[in-house]
C-alpha cells in the first residue's frame, strides 16, 4: 500500500526486495475511509502514486532493477532508467495503471473494485479496465515528470 509515510525510493526498494525473493506485488493507494481511525489522514499525492505504479510495473515485469532509477533530493523518482521510447510505449499501453493482483481465468484483470483507493471519476487511481487514450493523457499529466 502506497501512502503510509514512505518515500518513493523506499517503496521502490520494498517492491524490488519482494521481486528478488520471487514475489509479485499488487499496488494500492492508501485511502482514508470515513468513520475509520485514519479518516483524517490524506491519500498520497496522485503524482507520487502514478510514478510508483510505473516503477512497480517495471520491477514486476523484470524490465529493470530499482537501483537503476534516478531520484531527487526528496527521494522522488525522476528517471526510470529506461529509454524515452520504452517509457512512452509502457505508459501508452496503460498496463501500469490497471488494478493488479486480480487475474481472471483468461489472465486479464478481473477485479472490479477500484474504488477502495479512490473515488469514482477522472482521477481514479487503479483502472479495472484498460485506460482510454483520454485517461492516458490525464495519467501522464498527473505523473509530473520533467526529465522524461
Amino acid at each position: 500500500m502506497a501512502g503510509m509515510g514512505e518515500t518513493e525510493k523506499e517503496m521502490c526498494e520494498a517492491i524490488q526486495r519482494s521481486r528478488d525473493m520471487g514475489g509479485r506485488t499488487h499496488l494500492f493507494s492508501f485511502f482514508p475511509e470515513a468513520g475509520s481511525i485514519m479518516e483524517n489522514e490524506t491519500a498520497p499525492p496522485i503524482d507520487q502514486y502514478r510514478r510508483i505504479q510505473v516503477a512497480r510495473y517495471l520491477i514486476d515485469e523484470q524490465m529493470i532493477h530499482a537501483d537503476r532509477f534516478g531520484y531527487n533530493q526528496k527521494d522522488q523518482i525522476e528517471d526510470f532508467g529506461i529509454s524515452f521510447d520504452l517509457f512512452n510505449q509502457i505508459a501508452d499501453s496503460g498496463e501500469p495503471f490497471r488494478t493488479s493482483g486480480c487475474k481472471g481465468y483468461d489472465g486479464e484483470v478481473a477485479c472490479n473494485r477500484p474504488f477502495a483507493n479512490s473515488r469514482p471519476g477522472p482521477d481514479m487511481r487503479n483502472y479495472p479496465f484498460l485506460p482510454t487514450q483520454t485517461d492516458i493523457m490525464r495519467i501522464r499529466n498527473q505523473m509530473r515528470l520533467s526529465k522524461i
